[in-house]
């Protein structure tokens, strides 16, 4: 399991046609806010998702800056069956 930070956007989808170019510029802004830092940045299912930060707090405080993003969460990927979530959520499964 791993720390992510999940980042959902805002108006994006009122931009119709035009929509792909408008998440691709928002995803390379995110890109840049975290490139002195490291980390991996993806779209995926209509989410951005950045990981692979040493400091989360500060990737948290880079990434709030970015114009046109309605929230970011730090979040824990987990494996998709319920021991792992389990887990994640650091119980136990019975």
């Amino acid at each position: 399991m791993r720390k992510v930070l999940l980042v959902r956007y805002g108006e994006v989808f009122l931009k119709g046609a035009n929509r792909p170019h408008f998440l691709k510029l928002l995803t390379d802004n995110v890109k840049r806010a975290v490139k002195p830092i490291g980390g991996k940045v993806w779209l995926s299912d209509s989410r951005i998702y950045v990981s692979d930060v040493e400091d989360m707090d500060e990737c948290v405080r880079r990434v709030r800056k970015v114009f046109g993003l309605y929230s970011v969460s730090p979040a824990i990927e987990c494996p998709d069956e319920l021991a792992g979530v389990c887990r994640g959520a650091g119980r136990t499964h019975s």
